[in-house]
């Protein structure tokens, strides 16, 4: 009965203990790799990687991947990075394993990042280059070159082309300058929760994904059941903007970048009528609205202190929204949520009332940026 026991306890983390996970998904992830009686909690930690990406590449931890692990990663369609960024990725974790380069401080700066591009930084011997093709033999094939433009092709690729086959770069070339219809080629990496955000990332997107539809479980990239359009980026768009482009959508998600600290803080309007100018009867509510709060440089999870969930009281849910003709967003009547929306006085405040518990400890703060999106089903 050993099978069905791991598969119990396998189960059993992934419901009871991800934020553990998370903050061991390259180590967990090289336990099971290399076991096949793991495969529920791989399959999981490979999802996971998916939704925190690029964060996870960027890590430190991300170096001690094992290669088998590094090869079920780049076998995925679902990361949602450029071809070139995870080529760079790549090549870090293979100088870095490959014991007669890493130790060289040329190739690598000390914040990790690649700084030699060419031969101008560090004289490459043919030595060199036979280990690094050696270190990243079966992982080259799994870079999908061809979404790669000549431009960067020449910058990133050119350089490092002695590690790659002679007719996998004949094939590269040919591609680019010939009728790519003659190739069959794999597709574009994409990730499957797809938010134009400068705020959010798709595990984030996901947390809140599971809050909108009342689920106690996180909602995996595959299955997610909703969309985010945005709609107003504060940074960008006029102020005169908010009601033209956020009247009258449908549900939309509230997204708060805190200045001078990491925190977001948001809100989901329920409403088909979501906002509006008004003078009149300009309290309005579900009980499916909600506020929330959570750390803009963590990966959250539904159990995370970290992050904060605020329901509206049944006695105040018609009251979990309040329009105003210049305000803006507004969530209660505390506000429990309040920002306005002029660059030149970025204020806002979160005074609890009509929601279950306070998003924040201060009253009052100062807003970087925040953005509105439209929710859909995605069925």
């Amino acid at each position: 009965m050993i099978d069905e026991l791991l598969d119990y306890v396998q189960t059993y983390l992934i419901q009871n203990k991800l934020r553990w996970i998370d903050d061991n998904l390259i180590e967990i992830l090289n336990i099971t790799t290399s076991r096949t009686t793991f495969t529920i909690l791989k399959n999981f930690c490979l999802e996971e990687i998916t939704l925190l990406n690029p964060s996870i590449f960027e890590s430190e931890t991300f170096l001690n991947m094992d290669e088998s692990s590094l090869v079920a990663l780049l076998e995925r369609d679902d990361l949602g990075m450029s071809e070139p960024e995870l080529w760079d990725c790549v090549l870090k974790w293979g100088i870095t394993n490959t014991p007669s380069l890493s130790y060289n401080k040329n190739i690598i700066s000390n914040n990790n990042n690649l700084i030699s591009r060419d031969y101008n930084d560090y004289e490459w011997t043919s030595e060199d280059f036979d280990a690094l093709k050696k270190t990243l033999k079966n992982c080259i094939p799994l870079i999908r070159f061809f979404h790669i433009s000549p431009d960067e092709f020449y910058t990133k690729i050119k350089p490092y082309s002695k590690i790659i086959s002679k007719e996998l770069l004949k094939d590269i070339i040919n591609y680019q300058f010939t009728d790519p219809s003659n190739y069959n080629i794999l597709p574009p990496r994409k990730c499957n929760i797809q938010i134009d955000s400068k705020l959010l990332n798709p595990k984030q997107a996901a947390v809140i994904a599971s809050w909108i539809n009342d689920s106690h479980e996180l909602h995996s990239s595959k299955s997610i059941p909703y969309t985010f359009k945005l709609l107003y980026r504060a940074s960008v768009d006029n102020p005169s903007l908010f009601h033209e482009k956020c009247d009258n959508v449908g549900p939309t998600i509230v997204i708060v970048k805190i200045r001078d600290n990491n925190c977001l803080v948001g809100g989901y309007n329920s409403l088909d009528i979501s906002w509006k100018r008004s003078w009149f009867n300009s309290s309005r509510g579900s009980k499916e609205c909600f506020i929330f709060s959570m750390d803009s440089f963590i990966n959250p999870t539904t159990l995370d202190n970290n992050v904060k969930l605020s329901k509206v009281k049944t006695e105040y849910k018609n009251y979990s929204i309040y329009d105003h003709p210049w305000d803006g967003i507004c969530f209660g009547t505390g506000p429990d949520l309040w920002v306005n929306t002029k660059p030149s006085n970025p204020i806002g405040y979160t005074i609890k009332k009509c929601y279950q518990s306070s998003i924040m400890k201060s009253d009052t703060f100062y807003w970087e940026d925040w953005e509105v999106f439209s929710v859909q089903s995605s069925s």
